[in-house]
């Protein structure tokens, strides 16, 4: 699949899509402060708007040459791999404990073994000091799971699954997690993943849940910027070519 950044319109429309976005960013931005002096509790909306905001970026900014069905979630994960790295965070780290959940659930579903793969999955997780917060630093890259645990998915007997394997840990990097955590919790059910509202930490992290496990949260203060400085890349690059 080859996914390329396309403008989406001339230069009065890019205007346009910075003024609805922009007033979008700033009402979250409100709703945001009036939480801060207990005025109300909007975090939910604030992660809604956000979430919402990135994957419209996503469908208007991105397209693919090869195919018009372009699965759900891939451009929204796609914009964060390319243009999210936003205060040193990457969104194409992979997640392990969400790939371990993942590879555990095919498991338990469709009745399928894969010993190598989880062996090498757990070893990753055993390397993290789970919950601190920088403990995504020690996340393998996309690229480098895939290339490592595709032979050994062919070694566990199923050379027909690198295509689910290659979905499972595109889902389970942290652009993977915030769409499905976040933007589908919160579009399609009202809710969202385990969140810790009103942390001051900059940046998103891995945090402690009550049954001992370990999850992950995405400060609502860092995703407003985020979607600001992602607004502001599309844009550039759109204005700077011929469009």
């Amino acid at each position: 699949m080859t996914i390329r950044v396309e403008c989406p319109g001339d230069a009065g429309y890019l205007s346009a899509i910075q003024s609805y976005f922009t007033r979008r960013m700033d009402n979250a931005e409100c709703l945001l402060q009036l939480t801060s002096q207990k005025q109300g509790n909007f975090t939910y909306e604030v992660l809604l708007l956000c979430c919402c905001a990135i994957d419209a970026l996503g469908n208007l900014f991105l397209v693919d040459d090869q195919r018009d069905d372009i699965p759900d979630g891939k451009q929204f994960r796609e914009l964060l791999w390319r243009y999210g790295t936003f205060k040193g965070f990457d969104f194409g780290l992979v997640n392990a404990v969400k790939l371990l959940q993942k590879v555990q659930e095919y498991e338990r579903v469709k009745g399928a073994r894969f010993p190598t793969l989880i062996t090498y999955i757990s070893s990753d997780i055993a390397k993290h000091d789970y919950p601190t917060g920088n403990a995504w630093k020690k996340d393998l890259s996309l690229g480098q799971v895939k290339s490592e645990t595709e032979p050994l998915i062919r070694s566990d007997g199923h050379p027909e699954l690198i295509g689910w394997l290659r979905s499972a840990i595109d889902k389970a990097t942290h652009a993977g997690v915030l769409y499905e955590q976040y933007r589908c919790a919160a579009v399609h059910e009202m809710r969202v993943g385990n969140h810790w509202a009103g942390s001051r930490d900059p940046l998103p992290f891995y945090m402690g849940v009550i049954d001992g496990g370990v999850d992950f949260t995405f400060p609502e203060h860092y995703l407003i910027p985020l979607v600001r400085s992602l607004l502001d890349t599309l844009l550039e690059r759109c204005r700077a070519s011929v469009c």
